[in-house]
């Protein structure tokens, strides 16, 4: 099963990250206060001009320009104040492509929709939009703070309704897709093949912990503490349910708060761990894993997985899969007005753009 999790969470780490786009042409404060046109005020360029298209489909200055900033935003807070020379080098190596797959991520699935069958009801999508704009507004004390929100973020109401269609578009079609009953949606056996893939695994452990030891004495005396563990469990009549009731115990584990199961990908813990965890078979519980050199002592059992666990891990993972096949396939167009923007000098003035706020 083709997997691209990586790829996609690369997409959306990118975003808090600090991955973005954009603008020409300063603007002074007074000026900037004067327009309605937020793009016009920081980028030189009007909201709805068409920078490119995308499988036929328009994208305008405000949408691109959204993307951007919430990319740039992502990263100008851990700058210095004043300071835009990282906007450059950062858009070139990387946050351009970022934010244009953070766009394409969620304007692709409604594009792509009625391939599939699936009919939108626009009525019906047009008044969860209203309802998600009345939460919006629903944070501020009035209108005025809610305008403000989208002026900082360089976005007419009606572009951020578009915004806010295609999110909710992406989600009725990933139901539609892969949701219960659906054609894609995968079985219990794909599910647990998938994650055998990716390196899931599940687990119960005690651990007896070594940090901030640094005698001989302290370190032996850890040691004889978990052998007792891996002695008292041996004896155990029932070596499941004591592992279980131990792994719980605090007096014995200190690390108690997994003690019922740890379901993970790996890569929490330390690569020990992940190793000895993959070497058991399901129920299986290993010796003494010696990691006393950062951490300590573990004693683990290895634990079926529940492929209910993971369903909704999966499911996402398949859906983008589907959205990386369309971004690598979408078609773009740009038009002569994209090659107009400059990216710092539209950041610079969307800072001084917000102070005026």
């Amino acid at each position: 099963m083709k997997c691209l999790l990586q790829r996609v969470l690369t997409l959306f780490l990118a975003v808090s990250m600090g991955i973005a786009m954009a603008g020409c042409g300063s603007q002074s404060e007074t000026e900037a206060e004067a327009t309605d046109d937020v793009c016009m005020a920081t980028a030189g360029i009007p909201a709805d001009t068409v920078l490119f298209t995308v499988d036929g489909q328009d994208v305008t200055a405000e949408k691109y320009l959204y993307w951007a900033v919430r990319m740039l935003d992502s990263y100008y807070y851990y700058a210095e104040d004043g300071d835009y020379s990282w906007i450059s080098a950062c858009w070139d190596t990387g946050m351009s492509d970022a934010a244009l797959n953070n766009l394409l991520y969620y304007m692709l699935p409604r594009i792509h929709a009625s391939e599939f069958g699936l009919e939108v009801d626009d009525a019906g999508l047009e008044a969860e939009v209203e309802e998600q704009i009345a939460d919006y507004k629903a944070d501020y004390e009035d209108e005025t703070g809610f305008e403000d929100y989208l002026q900082e973020n360089c976005i007419s109401e009606s572009g951020f309704r578009e915004i806010l269609a295609e999110r909710l578009n992406s989600q009725k079609l990933k139901a539609y897709l892969y949701g219960e009953g659906a054609a894609y949606a995968p079985d219990d056996d794909e599910i647990l093949l998938w994650a055998d893939e990716l390196g899931y695994y599940n687990c119960r452990y005690v651990f007896v912990s070594t940090v901030y030891y640094y005698t001989d004495e302290a370190l032996e005396r850890a040691a004889e503490r978990a052998q007792i563990i891996l002695d008292n469990i041996a004896l155990a009549e029932d070596q499941d349910a004591y592992f279980e009731e131990i792994a719980a115990d605090s007096s014995w584990n200190d690390d108690t708060e997994d003690g019922v199961g740890r379901l993970t990908a790996g890569g929490d813990i330390c690569e020990k761990f992940d190793e000895a965890v993959r070497a058991l078979e399901i129920g299986e519980i290993s010796g003494i894993v010696d990691d006393s050199d950062e951490y300590g002592y573990f004693i683990i059992q290895r634990l079926a997985i529940d492929p209910d666990d993971l369903r909704e891990t999966c499911i996402s993972d398949l859906f983008n899969q589907q959205i990386g096949e369309w971004i690598d396939g979408a078609e773009i167009v740009y038009s002569d007005a994209f090659e107009t923007i400059d990216i710092t000098s539209f950041y610079s003035n969307l800072i001084d753009y917000r102070a005026s706020l």
